[in-house]
């Protein structure tokens, strides 16, 4: 606790004195001279007690006056008590939603109590006031009302990115700032964030820290290469960590243990295993033994071996260069292209398991596997709510080799139907 005006305090060691002054000098009375005193044992009493200088007895209203001196002593001093808020009727808030945020050292996940925080700050909004809700590396929502905002933050998902990037968020709430007077900028995040260089915030910008604990060791690469006879597999691990650790790698071919290894990992270092393992081998899961680790969604890993047959995909399309180009490049896949006036699918899912429909939704739907892109009617299948701005762009693969020179967060959507799943 502090005080605005501390110098008022000194009223305590002026005032508390004089009134204990005025009960130890009572008044003097005038003495005379009686016959006895066995009628006056009152009096005597009464003059005992107003006797000057003499020891303090317990008094009720003695405590009383002392702590309402007290009392207002401490209003004039004006105590408050330094808390973390806002102050701007315009708030923006980039919210980090990275795997680092699954950590558990903040119960339950550094995501939920990212969620409380976020929400603290809502509730400290003026009546007149206005939030916009940045997630890194995703969409932006505005809005004055507070139920609507508790809605957006709630349904805040982690995005499976192993580092954030402020740059995009921090401009976007640069030019939000620029533009609504009075604004602040509140960053919830776990520190795992890259910062951009030379960019300035017209704004109050406020770091909100989430998370206690450093030490995690996680799976950062797995792979499998083919060979004429065999395949070899190549597991890395990384110790973020400020400690030596040792950490159990187990291996399990297609759902079966197989291989089980101790991992010595220094501080900011990387271990890795290779060994060779049958071409039957079709997929193969890393595990790391639990031992206390912050994060441990990131103890597991898997990887699928190429050494499989060709699958074959049809395309309901009137010609997408760029769809067409991406497909070519996956490995494994033979894609047929049909028209978008197709009604009719004589195939089996054993025969075509996959169907992409571009920018078509038929009435009849060919059995197997569906995707669709951005479609435009809803089926039994989803649904279609309407549109939100900005929507989230991810990668299935981490480690896509197709998307390792290419940086997703400078890359922006401005508009996608909303699809709710069906039941």
């Amino acid at each position: 606790m502090s005080f605005l005006t501390p110098l008022a305090l000194l009223g305590a060691a002026i005032v508390g004195p004089i009134i204990v002054a005025m009960y130890l000098l009572k008044l003097r009375r005038e003495e005379r001279v009686i016959s006895s005193t066995f009628l006056w044992q009152r009096m005597v009493r009464d003059v005992e007690a107003n006797a000057p200088w003499q020891k303090l007895r317990r008094n009720l209203l003695l405590l009383l006056q002392l702590l309402l001196m007290l009392l207002l002593v401490l209003a004039l001093a004006r105590p408050f008590l330094p808390v973390t808020g806002i102050s701007g009727t315009n708030l923006i808030i980039i919210f980090d939603r990275s795997t680092s945020m699954l950590a558990t050292d903040e119960p339950p996940t550094r995501l939920e109590a990212a969620r409380r925080q976020a929400l603290a700050l809502i509730d400290q909004l003026p009546d007149n006031g206005r939030a916009t809700i940045i997630t890194i590396g995703g969409q932006i929502a505005a809005s004055s009302d507070r139920r609507e905002l508790r809605r957006i933050i709630a349904n805040i998902q982690p995005s499976y990115s192993t580092q954030s990037d402020l740059t995009q968020a921090l401009t976007l709430a640069s030019a939000l700032a620029a533009r609504e007077p009075d604004s602040e900028v509140a960053i919830i995040s776990d520190g795992n964030v890259t910062i951009p260089d030379g960019l300035r915030v017209p704004a109050r910008v406020r770091y909100f820290p989430i998370g206690r604990a450093s030490d995690n060791v996680a799976i950062n690469a797995i792979a499998l290469q083919p060979g004429p006879f065999e395949q070899t597999l190549f597991v890395q691990a990384i110790n973020y960590g400020n400690s030596p650790v040792t950490r159990r790698l187990s291996l399990y071919y297609d759902g079966i243990l197989a291989n089980a290894v101790d991992l010595t990992i220094d501080p900011g270092r990387e271990q890795s295993w290779t060994e060779t393992i049958p071409a039957t081998v079709a997929t193969v899961e890393a595990r790391l033994d639990e031992h206390g680790d912050a994060l441990p969604v990131d103890d597991r890993a898997y990887a699928v071996s190429p050494q499989r047959e060709t699958v074959k995909v049809r395309l309901v399309s009137d010609g997408n260069r760029f769809l067409e180009t991406g497909l070519s490049l996956l490995p494994g896949l033979e894609v047929t292209r049909v028209p978008t006036t197709t009604l009719t699918f004589t195939e089996s899912a054993a025969e075509i398991p996959l169907t992409i429909f571009d920018g078509v939704t038929p009435t009849d739907l060919p059995p197997g596997n569906l995707l669709f892109i951005g479609p435009l009617r809803s089926t039994e299948l989803f649904t279609i709510t309407g549109e939100f701005d900005f929507p989230l762009i991810r990668p299935v693969a981490l480690e896509d080799p197709l998307l390792r020179n290419v940086r997703l967060s400078d890359v922006s959507i401005l508009r996608a139907p909303r699809i709710v799943p069906g039941s």
